[in-house]
C-alpha cells in the first residue's frame, strides 16, 4: 500500500506483472492501480528490443544504404550507461 506517490497522489495499491514475448522480441508491463474507493486503472507498457541485424534491416527497408553501428560511446554502468547502448550513422 502506498500513501500516494508515483501512480496517484492519494493512497493506492499497485499490482504488477511482466510478460515476455520472445517470438516478437517484446515485453509487456501491466500495472493495476486500485484506490481506497475500489476504483482502478490499468496501465500497459509495451517495449520492443532489437539486435544489430534487426536495426540494419529496418534502415535498409526504408531506403538507407549505408548503416554503421557505433558502440562503446557511453561509459559507465547500468542499463542506460553501458555497452548495451548503440548509436547508428546512416546515409540515404
Amino acid at each position: 500500500m502506498s500513501e500516494g506517490g508515483f501512480w496517484k497522489p492519494t493512497p493506492y495499491i499497485c499490482l504488477s506483472k511482466n510478460y515476455h514475448f520472445s517470438e516478437t522480441k517484446a515485453t509487456l508491463e501491466e500495472h493495476i492501480v486500485i484506490d481506497n474507493e475500489g476504483s482502478y486503472k490499468l496501465y500497459r507498457f509495451w517495449n520492443h528490443y532489437f539486435n544489430q541485424e534487426d536495426v540494419e534491416k529496418m534502415f535498409e527497408q526504408i531506403g538507407f544504404s549505408k548503416v554503421k553501428s557505433i558502440n562503446n560511446v557511453v561509459n559507465g554502468s547500468g542499463i542506460y550507461n553501458d555497452h548495451g547502448v548503440v548509436f547508428y550513422a546512416v546515409e540515404k
